[in-house]
């Protein structure tokens, strides 16, 4: 298959509507024939056709006898510029007719530097060896036949003298002395010095002789080290001299602006030497791009130009390729370069083109079409061919190759990205481009999948694998979620990102939601809900406690809301929970696994947002006195402060932290709030076994050494000897913490001395101020009292009251008593408590022990009862029991005649208030069987106690109406009897004169009654109670009608409602009449 591919070649002919590359030749080369103008500039962008129309114009002149010589800067650039130059000159003007190609060589050879002149002077010295091993040579030639000859005489003749003998062995001597000089030479040692240093080496045999002899050579070259200005100058002299003058020339300096300014600068110099001395015999034709050469000539743009305007004063430019010229250009290269032509192909490509020409082409140049042209026609080998393939070859070679893109960016959508000032231009160019492409394509899932392929010059499943699936893992694994963001609106993202799902780790993406979460959280509440799902798929946190998995879901949760019912969520906090639930089972694990299971559990609360006091009613004590005391800020989530510990698992903690040596803050919140005066498991606590930690700081404490702290102050509470011995005298010993704790160092003295019964005075208290925090840790410091009688009695010590006080009211207020004496309570501690605090606070306090009223209210000491305690029921709602109780115990006391008799004469304050007490809560007694009760007492009572008060009137209140009425018929009929002393029914209507109606119905005789109104001056009350009476005088006898008449008549105003009635009123006016009457007769007799 033939490429048809473009090389960088100039073209033949102009393939562009208009010609200008062609017309532009035609001038240059009219120009260039003019004796007057020695240098032309052709200006044009990189790719514009400089070239083609150099030698378009090369093609016109060739043929009037003028010569083109070619420098290429590009091919010399890292070379010896000049030496080339002066080269390429030389073979210009060899071609000249008539040239001297002689001198012209000679010039050439003479500016290379290829012809020098020099003088050699040599010194050399002979060895001693050599003359001696030279001399030897000779002398052992010599009598090698003597020694011969003479050697043979030696094995012929007998009997020869010794001085034969003398002459042979010289002769041997002198055959072999050549080898012994030679032997000697080369055993010897040749020192040579070098560089100021000796060194020492063996000689060989040859060099006996003056092979390597010292030559001592003196020269004189006469040549120049490098190729210069003189030396083009010199050249360029030499083949002007040479040349006729009739003879043309033209230099074409090429690719000047695709070289490096400092070549440039060096070619411009030249260019300048040339024009100066070749004259119109050497002309320049420079083609360049104004831009690239100005800015190597001068950092100033504009200055360069002018640099440039001065040496070429005739320049021609390059037009610029209109839109539809050098479509129509792409178009016949296209035609030549594939075989197949779709004009709709070549249109779509043209736009494309037009749309995102590289940033460093100004415009479209014929360099540039063949350029992309080959591109697309070299791509579209590497890949499944499908159809309009070749449109999307040229946006990805537009885009990756030429713009330097990331190939990820193409096939992004852009339609629901956020445009940006600095990149809305390119947003919106991109969304023509993908609307352009959705138009030609079927989908837009086919072309994005056809760039996949180019791009990976594979089948489109392989290609987005590479593309998306191991970006999208890495993204996850290595948490960067601004690359997953970009991968997003990526072709094929949804796809592979749920696979990406499956096997990428489920703590990979756990972090990775995490890190997402803090970059968008729009986005991450998208991926949430199936990362969660994957989560409970996978059981996540079934294993061993993982930190940052963990603090990843607490920072989601932070960001992106995670749903508090997930199942892996629920499961683990359970598992974890039940852990704790089993004391046994927890110690079971680690020191590490239990600390984790804590810090595990307080940053998952925070997700389920669960109360976690809510299931630990009953936490274990040495669990929550080792691992969450006091570390309220460490696991805030946790709600340690409403953790509230049962009284034995607040002892088993103690204990447990006793014994383990543990420290911990006896007033800590959950310590107090458990904690109440008079607890069983705290009194066997405090009196049974002395632990170490409790022993070492009472013997430091008892030495007067100071303690490490409050901590240790308040452990003390903790030993029975705290409440038993005296240890004032030790406290000022405490220096320490009376300087840096002075609220702490009184509650505790105070709280010691209320203790042991020491009444005595507190030194340095006077000072002390009253602040609530005294009054809070005095408190605590009374909880560990013995009983609250202790407490209350010491309130009697007027110096401490003050200080006593306020804490005693917070122990009421919040129950702090676990076991109280109700006797001694109400009989001794309310009065004083009374004194303190308002009447509902202690009746709320001590309704807990309502149920205790049978052993509090009884026969024994009952008067010692405190009255106001008995008072004080009246207004409140509490105790219904006692109240009950006071009733049960009236109804007991009131039970017989004797009894009643006894109260009626005599009764204690304790005991009347009860019965207000029943009074007031609408209680009656039954009395059925003891109305004659009353009747009795008035009748058969002595007089003189009759006199007396009694507590009648606070029994009556108590008998119900029936009773009541049985009781007042009995007294009625008591008033009725002529034989009973007056004073007698007088005393009776004194106790019952508001109950008792007098009703004569039933009487005929009211003898008795008439006696009455004779007392009425003597007794108020009697008056007011016949007074309000209704009598039907008209129906008595004469006698006692004639009685009550005349006493009332007389005594009216003792009388004010019976003087009003109409049987008195006729009394009145009949007598006011029979006054008149009488009064006129005594008027007539006079």
């Amino acid at each position: 298959m033939s490429l048809n591919i473009y090389t960088d070649a100039p073209s033949k002919i102009d393939m562009f509507e208009g010609k200008a590359h062609e017309n532009l030749a035609q001038k240059i080369s009219e120009i260039a024939q003019d004796d007057d103008i020695n240098i032309i500039g052709l200006d044009g962008y990189l790719g514009s056709g400089k070239s083609t129309i150099i030698d378009m114009a090369i093609d016109k002149i060739k043929g009037n006898d003028i010569h083109v010589i070619k420098f290429d800067s590009e091919i010399y650039h890292y070379g010896a510029t000049k030496k080339a130059l002066i080269d390429i000159l030389y073979d210009g003007f060899k071609q000249t007719p008539n040239v001297n190609l002689d001198e012209l060589l000679k010039c050439k050879d003479l500016a290379l530097g290829n012809i020098y002149n020099y003088k050699k002077i040599i010194n050399s010295k002979i060895s001693i060896w050599t003359v001696a091993f030279i001399c030897s040579t000779i002398l052992s030639l010599q009598s090698l036949r003597y020694f011969i000859s003479d050697l043979s005489g030696l094995f012929t003749t007998n009997h020869l003298p010794f001085s034969y003998y003398v002459k042979v062995a010289l002769e041997f001597i002198l055959v072999f002395s050549p080898v012994a000089i030679g032997l000697f030479y080369v055993n010897g040692k040749n020192i040579s010095e070098e560089n100021g240093t000796k060194k020492i080496k063996k000689p060989s045999l040859g060099d006996i002789l003056k092979r390597n002899s010292e030559d001592t050579i003196t020269e004189k070259i006469i040549i120049n080290k490098e190729v210069g200005t003189l030396e083009l100058k010199s050249a360029l002299e030499g083949f002007v001299k040479c040349t006729p003058e009739s003879a043309r020339l033209i230099l074409i300096v090429d690719n000047l602006d695709r070289i490096s300014p400092t070549k440039i600068k060096e070619i411009w110099s030249d260019i300048e030497l040339i024009t100066e001395i070749a004259g119109s015999n050497l002309k320049i034709i420079i083609p360049y791009s104004g831009k690239h050469v100005a800015q190597a000539l001068s950092d100033d743009g504009h200055e360069g130009l002018e640099f440039i305007s001065k040496r070429i004063p005739v320049t021609f430019f390059v037009p610029p390729l209109i839109s539809a010229g050098w479509r129509n250009g792409f178009i016949e290269f296209w035609k030549e370069t594939f075989e197949i032509y779709d004009e709709n192909e070549c249109y779509e490509i043209c736009e494309l083109i037009e749309r995102w020409l590289p940033k460093n082409y100004s415009t479209v140049t014929p360099r540039f079409i063949k350029r992309i042209i080959n591109d697309i026609k070299v791509t579209s080998l590497t890949f499944p061919t499908f159809t309009h393939d070749r449109i999307l070859v040229s946006f990805y070679v537009l885009m990756c190759r030429y713009s330097l893109l990331d190939f990820k960016s193409l096939i992004m959508n852009y339609d629901e990205r956020k445009q940006k000032d600095d990149d809305i231009i390119e947003v919106v160019r991109m969304q023509v481009t993908h609307r352009q492409f959705n138009r030609i394509f079927d989908s837009a899932d086919d072309w994005k999948k056809g760039l996949i392929c180019i791009h990976f010059q594979t089948n489109s499943e392989f290609a987005i694998s590479e593309l998306i699936e191991d970006p999208l893992l890495n993204s996850i694994k290595y948490r960067k979620p601004k690359e997953y963001i970009e991968l997003s609106s990526m072709y094929g993202f949804d796809k592979t990102w749920r696979k990406a799902l499956h096997e990428s780790s489920i703590e990979d993406l756990i972090l990775f939601l995490e890190s997402m979460s803090t970059t968008d959280k729009s986005r991450a509440h998208k991926i949430c809900d199936e990362i969660i799902t994957q989560a409970n798929k996978n059981k996540l946190l079934k294993g061993e406690y993982v930190k940052n998995i963990v603090d990843a879901l607490v920072n989601v949760n932070n960001h992106v809301k995670l749903n508090s019912n997930e199942f892996f969520l629920v499961e683990r906090v359970t598992a974890l929970k039940n852990r704790i639930k089993n004391p046994s089972a927890f110690y079971d694990l680690d020191e590490v696994a239990r600390m984790n299971t804590f810090e595990e559990l307080n940053s998952l609360v925070s997700i389920t947002e669960e109360k976690f006091s809510d299931n630990f009613s009953d936490i274990s004590g040495e669990i929550f006195f080792e691992f969450l005391l006091g570390k309220n800020e460490l696991y805030q989530n946790l709600d340690i402060e409403n953790l509230i510990l049962s009284l034995p698992q607040l002892v088993n903690g103690i204990v447990f932290s006793l014994k383990n040596e543990i420290e911990f803050n006896l007033f800590s919140e959950q310590v107090i709030e458990g904690m109440k005066i008079n607890n069983a498991n705290f009194e066997d606590l405090i009196d049974g076994e002395v632990y170490a930690a409790i022993e070492e700081r009472y013997k430091k404490f008892m030495a007067g050494a100071e303690l490490n702290s409050i901590i240790d102050l308040r452990i003390l509470c903790l030993d029975k000897r705290w409440r038993k011995t005296n240890l004032t005298s030790y406290f000022p010993y405490q220096a320490k913490l009376l300087e840096d704790h002075p609220e702490e160092y009184y509650a505790s003295l105070i709280a010691h001395k209320i203790n042991i019964g020491d009444k005595s005075s507190v030194p340095g208290i006077p000072s002390l101020e009253l602040t609530s925090s005294f009054k809070e840790t005095l408190y605590n410091y009374l909880l560990f009292s013995n009983n609250l009688d202790v407490i209350v009695g010491a309130l009697a010590i007027e110096e401490l009251k003050p200080y006593i006080a306020p804490s005693l009211n917070f122990i009421l207020d919040r129950g702090k008593v676990k076991r109280l004496h109700t006797n001694t309570f109400i009989r001794t501690l309310y009065g004083p408590l009374r004194d303190i605090t308002s009447v509902e606070k202690i009746m709320e306090f001590f309704k807990d022990w309502d149920s205790f009223s049978d052993s509090s209210i009884g026969e024994k000491n009952h008067d010692q009862i405190n009255q106001d305690f008995i008072y004080d029921l009246r207004v409140v709602d509490t105790l219904p029991k006692f109240k009950e109780k006071i009733k049960s115990f009236i109804s007991d006391k009131l039970s017989t005649k004797t009894s009643v008799i006894e109260f009626i004469k005599q009764a204690s304050a304790v005991h009347l208030e009860m019965i207000s007490l029943v009074e007031s809560n609408g209680g009656t007694i039954e009395f059925s069987n003891l109305t004659r009760i009353f009747s009795d007492f008035y009748s058969e009572e002595d007089i003189k106690q009759l006199s007396k008060n009694n507590n009648i009137p606070s029994i009556i209140p108590l008998l119900n109406a029936d009773d009541l009425d049985e009781v007042l018929k009995s007294l009625m009929d008591l008033l009725e009897r002529k034989d009973l002393d007056s004073l007698r029914q007088i005393y009776v209507i004194r106790d019952f004169g508001e109950y008792l109606k007098y009703d004569q119905s039933n009487q005929s005789d009211n003898r008795a009654i008439a006696r009455l109104f004779t007392y009425s001056n003597d007794y108020n009350f009697l008056a007011k109670w016949l007074d309000v009476q209704s009598f039907s005088l008209s129906k008595w006898n004469s006698a006692d009608k004639k009685t009550v008449e005349s006493f009332v008549l007389n005594n009216s105003d003792l009388f004010p409602t019976l003087i009003k009635t109409r049987y008195f009123q006729k009394r009145i006016v009949s007598n006011q009449e029979a006054t008149e009457a009488l009064e006129t007769e005594e008027d007539t007799k006079a």
